[in-house]
């Protein structure tokens, strides 16, 4: 409800700066997007540490054999239903836990003797094993790696977002100061127009009274059609630059919404402080970084044998029916194994291996490389923008006091034109001395605030420098 009493309030008067940048983080559709990638990135981690929940399997199956009998002295056909349900779970250590139950029902019929345990008899076999990894996975040194490059490519993931939505922030104040450049011209030129009208009219009156040539007057014709075409030509460059808003906010921005430069005496916002280090470029290589050697670190476990030992208990139960069967096949009942066992397996040759972790030493050196050149690029780049919005500000006080050295010639001069003694043609001079001055001091106000954004985004504080500029 606040939002929609401020988006009304902006369609009915001026929006500053902060309130369309709120808007726009709120409505962009570009914006909703990368906030929407952003936090899917964030799942992958808790999908990786999914993998280690519980698992439930189950199977069924029918078998028949020929000539195959229940015992290797009896061959007669055998038929064999199957059934089994278990539980397992891979643990953080690199080991996984597992409880499995087997139900066997054969049917003996077709047996030329009937067996002590019948025709149909039951068989349940209950088994609870756990294997640990000691090798490549000892202790979970590679499940934990790769966790670790799980969240590294998350955060990868999210600071790029964060830069592309940086530089759409950019792009949206470029497209807002154009605008005001644009609605400071138009007034600039409407004023210039307004002058020019009011001159023709007293051009016009001094023709008649014979104080004037004829061809003043059609001079002042010439320069007040002059300011007409200059002032529809920038109205056109206006609406272009409106429409561009409404592109970014997606509604209609008029012109009443946005504000003009003040040139008298024009604020300036002060360059955002703080360290180079929070660059969001600084910080996804940095993370990059990371994740090289992470990924080297698990291409080097390639070289580790694989080696499991596995510790099982299981009890079997052979019985006439189910109920008996199933009872007698519980722990501690029935028959007892127990077994141990040790499995290596080790690859023969490596070449995968070494070419992997020959790709990755790569992929790590060429990631030092980029952030130290790019920390060098982007300590040149603020340098240089600090020594182009210092000479920027100079020269725009030195504009603010030519502008008003040239209201007061423009004063003068008209002055001296109804005194007869300045042609017209000077007086027009300093009509367009005037315009120029302003139209280069607008302009220069847009450049640099503009330079301002450009050196809070290579320090990563982007929109607080947006939401703290001083129109």
């Amino acid at each position: 409800m606040k939002y929609a009493l401020l988006l009304c309030f902006c369609f009915s008067a001026h929006c500053s700066l902060k309130d369309l940048v709120k808007e726009y983080l709120q409505e962009n559709m570009n914006i909703k997007s990368n906030e929407l990638d952003s936090q899917s990135a964030s799942y992958n981690l808790g999908i990786t540490q999914a993998q280690n929940d519980w698992m439930l399997s189950a199977a069924l199956s029918h078998e028949e054999e020929e000539g195959v009998g229940f015992f290797s002295f009896n061959q007669v056909n055998t038929r064999t239903e199957y059934a089994t349900v278990g539980i397992s779970k891979d643990n953080f250590w690199g080991g996984e836990f597992s409880l499995k139950q087997e139900i066997y029902k054969y049917d003996l019929r077709e047996w030329s003797s009937t067996p002590a345990v019948g025709v149909s008899p039951y068989e349940t076999v209950t088994t609870i094993s756990y294997a640990q990894d000691l090798g490549a996975n000892f202790f979970g040194l590679e499940y934990r790696t790769d966790e670790q490059i799980t969240e590294t490519t998350a955060k990868v993931t999210q600071v790029n977002l964060s830069i592309q939505n940086q530089n759409l922030l950019y792009d949206f104040l470029t497209n807002y100061l154009n605008a005001k450049l644009d609605k400071t011209l138009v007034d600039l030129n409407e004023e210039s127009l307004k002058r020019a009208q009011k001159r023709r009219a007293v051009i016009a009156k001094r023709v008649r009274d014979r104080l004037s040539k004829t061809v003043d007057l059609y001079q002042s014709q010439i320069a007040e059609y002059s300011q007409e075409e200059t002032l529809l030509s920038q109205k056109r460059s206006l609406s272009q630059n409106l429409n561009q808003l409404s592109s970014d906010l997606h509604r209609k921005i008029m012109e009443t919404e946005l504000t003009s430069y003040d040139l008298i005496n024009p604020p300036l916002s002060e360059k955002t402080q703080g360290k180079l280090e929070r660059s969001l470029d600084l910080q996804s290589l940095q993370e990059k970084l990371v994740l090289a050697k992470l990924s080297l670190k698990k291409a080097k476990r390639g070289y580790y044998p694989s080696i499991t030992l596995t510790g099982s208990y299981s009890t079997d139960s052979l019985q006439a029916n189910f109920n008996e069967a199933y009872s007698r096949g519980a722990f501690g009942s029935g028959a007892e194994v127990g077994s141990i066992s040790l499995a290596v397996s080790f690859p023969l040759g490596m070449r995968q291996v070494r070419s992997e972790v020959a790709q990755e030493q790569l992929d790590l050196q060429k990631n030092e490389y980029l952030l130290k050149k790019t920390k060098t690029n982007l300590t040149n780049s603020l340098f240089n923008l600090e020594s182009r919005i210092s000479l920027l500000k100079t020269q725009i006080d030195i504009s603010k006091k030519k502008r008003l050295l040239a209201q007061k010639a423009l004063q003068e001069q008209n002055r001296l034109y109804y005194l007869g003694k300045k042609d017209l043609e000077e007086v027009i001079r300093s009509e367009e001395t005037l315009i120029d001055t302003e139209i280069k001091l607008a302009n220069n106000l847009t450049l640099y605030n503009l330079l301002l954004g450009q050196y809070a985004s290579v320090k990563g504080k982007l929109l607080s420098f947006v939401y703290q500029l001083i129109e």
